[in-house]
């Protein structure tokens, strides 16, 4: 039997069998995105929010095109600079700025003629039990009665010294934890006026922790006349005011309440905030923020007063 194939149906045969091949060669969307419906999954969100389970995908390319190869991207960024300016570096100066350290400070009298040396290693369990990063202590010197401008007997903060260990450094009644990363910068005492029977010296210390240097004042004053005290907040205040490129924390023996009227002078004079309140045992400071608290000194007749600081 012959098939024979008129014009028009041999234009029909073509055109079918041309939209059949159109079929073959271009399948529908839609059976593209039914996997990723069925599994819940969508990798384009994925990219684009960086959920990859592997995280290479948030670790070579963010949102807004930014590479972690430091190369430059489309918004014209690099992760380097990014990094930088985390740091609080400018790129362009080198210099750091915004950056701010934490401290934690105490001051304790450590009854030295009725407790030390033998209580020293009480003292430093005290110190270490408080996570503190510098002290300042009184009556680890004798100072009773002397004929000397200074006194030069500093066996009791010696003791407090061996007791600490190999952590701390001492400069007369001062001490820095250097495993905190905390150092001297420099040290020096100042004179105070003397009272009846005790030869009254102050220390100033500035001390560098992370590179921020701050100045840290021990004292302790005349516990038998006012007017030497009003004397010794005078001088206390001037030596704070010395240093007013830093900040500055005065704390010690003041032998007489926080809040009475000599500290609050030196107080005054020297723009500084009463933080830490123990009686007759003060912190005051300038130019921080944080609080301060009583603890127990014991074996000392004086409670501790401690402080945390940042700046």
């Amino acid at each position: 039997m012959k098939l024979c194939l008129t014009p028009t149906l041999l234009s029909l045969t073509i055109f079918a069998l041309t939209g059949c091949a159109s079929e073959v060669s271009n399948p529908s969307s839609d059976s593209d995105t039914s996997p990723t419906e069925g599994n819940g999954d969508d990798s384009s969100s994925e990219s684009s929010t960086g959920g990859s389970s592997t995280g290479s995908s948030t670790d070579s390319t963010s949102d807004s095109g930014e590479t972690g190869n430091g190369e430059t991207t489309d918004s014209g960024e690099t992760t380097d600079s990014e990094e930088t300016s985390s740091t609080g570096e400018d790129p362009e100066t080198g210099e750091t700025g915004g950056v701010s350290v934490t401290v934690r400070v105490m001051s304790l009298n450590v009854w030295g003629y009725m407790t030390m040396p033998q209580e020293a290693p009480a003292y430093a369990a005290l110190i270490e039990s408080h996570d503190i990063d510098v002290v300042g202590i009184q009556e680890g010197v004798d100072d009773w009665q002397l004929q000397t401008e200074f006194p030069t007997d500093y066996s009791r903060s010696e003791a407090l010294g061996a007791a600490l260990g190999d952590c701390w450094e001492r400069q007369f009644q001062v001490f820095v934890n250097t495993c905190n990363e905390l150092s001297f910068v420099s040290h020096e005492r100042f004179d105070l006026t003397d009272g009846p029977n005790a030869t009254r010296t102050g220390e100033i210390a500035v001390v560098a922790k992370d590179g921020v240097e701050f100045a840290f004042i021990d004292i302790h004053w005349d516990h038998e006349d006012s007017a030497v005290r009003v004397a010794n907040a005078n001088e206390t205040a001037a030596e704070a005011n010395a240093h007013t490129d830093k900040p500055t924390i005065v704390l010690g023996d003041f032998n007489s309440g926080c809040g009475a009227s000599e500290p609050s002078s030196m107080a005054s004079q020297a723009s500084m905030d009463l933080i830490g309140n123990a009686g007759i045992d003060c912190i005051f400071t300038r130019d921080t923020v944080g609080d301060g608290q009583q603890v127990d000194g014991g074996p000392s007749d004086h409670p501790a007063v401690i402080a945390e600081l940042t700046f």
